[in-house]
């Protein structure tokens, strides 16, 4: 009787590890820019970051997202937010996730060298971004110095 016990909870011992795994795989895909990809902002519409990213995406993906406002959504998402809590002119985060790619800056300047990190991973990684995708990470600078 001990037996078929020990055989059950082996094998839940082993579904626990494999949906562990399973979980931070999941967690590490990459993001993937889509011809559905839109771009969530409170920026101007005619604010300078937006003409940057377009033509970030043109020139590495052979294509441009569709600009939404501040409640767009969809697969794959984005964000160019400023953030007025980020102290520092020069202050931005950016997040590299399965679905979302956020650039939150300070000012628009801070995004602007977001922006630019952003297109310096896009030409370092060709394999990525031939493949449309662009791999999990987070970027945090608080000085402008380290705009690349």
């Amino acid at each position: 009787m001990s037996m078929p016990f020990r055989k059950v909870r082996m094998v839940l011992s082993l579904l626990f590890v494999a949906a562990c795994a399973w979980g931070q795989a999941t967690d590490a895909r990459n993001f993937t820019f889509t011809s559905q990809t839109v771009v969530k902002t409170n920026l101007p519409k005619l604010a300078p970051c937006l003409f940057e990213l377009q033509g970030i995406l043109r020139e590495r993906f052979g294509q441009s997202a569709i600009i939404g406002g501040m409640r767009a959504s969809g697969p794959s998402v984005i964000e160019l937010w400023t953030d007025a809590e980020l102290e520092g002119k020069a202050h931005y985060i950016l997040r590299i996730s399965a679905r979302r790619l956020s650039i939150k800056g300070a000012t628009q300047e801070a995004i602007q060298c977001g922006l630019k990190a952003l297109d310096k991973i896009l030409r370092e990684e060709t394999n990525h971004t031939a493949n449309r995708q662009i791999a999990p990470r987070r970027i945090e600078s608080v000085s402008g110095s380290d705009c690349p």
